[in-house]
């Protein structure tokens, strides 16, 4: 078991983000012609932050200044790998569809 400060490093959590790694910089730059690996992964990030809510491809393209069109493509490919999945709403009226609090 690895130390890390006072804490000791869960292998589950380092296996997980050592295949994330591998994926992003390996599988994907081999598959796709990304350019910046980089800002892949903050997206990746930044999704795993909203994981059910409803997401904005243009907010998270105005944080990591990148267009809508890039952001929707990194989304597909993301779920080819089976790194995520979408769950698109069945109503057409969405506002109405999203239960309030």
């Amino acid at each position: 078991m690895q130390a890390v400060g006072a804490w000791p490093t869960c292998p589950a959590r380092r296996w997980r983000r050592e295949r994330l790694e591998r994926v992003i910089k390996d599988d994907i730059r081999d598959l796709e012609t990304i350019k910046n690996i980089q800002v892949l992964a903050l997206f990746l990030d930044a999704l795993r932050t909203r994981v059910g809510n409803l997401i904005s491809l243009a907010n998270i393209g105005e944080d990591l200044q990148i267009s809508s069109p890039t952001l929707k493509h990194w989304l597909e490919v993301f779920e080819k790998m089976y790194l995520c999945f979408v769950v698109r709403p069945l109503s057409k009226n969405i506002p109405r569809a999203v239960p309030k609090p």
